[in-house]
């Protein structure tokens, strides 16, 4: 069973995790015994309405890809784009393994 995130374990995810930027999101993670993987996205995304769809293509592509460690992993989406979901799943994957080696 996953536990739930609180407000402090995102503050000490941010402050002491590892970061890694791409061209679209920003990704922090931390080593963990539970895989927790949250989505977000910034006002500079576009509307509510565009907000929450990154958000759902987000925590869809998480279904997809498997870790093969255990993280809590906060994937933020910055600014609007235009990319496919192909294409976001890419660099999705890209930054994943980036992230994997750098561990």
């Amino acid at each position: 069973m996953k536990n739930k995130l609180l407000l402090k374990d995102y503050k000490n995810l941010i402050s002491r995790g590892i970061k890694i930027n791409d061209s679209v999101y920003t990704y922090f993670i931390q080593p963990q015994k539970n895989t927790i993987i949250k989505a977000a996205a910034s006002k500079n995304a576009g509307s509510a309405v565009k907000r929450n769809y990154e958000k759902r293509v987000i925590r869809s592509i998480f279904r997809e890809i498997t870790l093969k460690e255990n993280y809590i992993l906060l994937a933020i989406c910055r600014k609007k784009n235009q990319y496919t979901y192909l294409a976001k799943k890419n660099l999705i994957e890209k930054s994943l393994s980036a992230i994997v080696k750098t561990h």
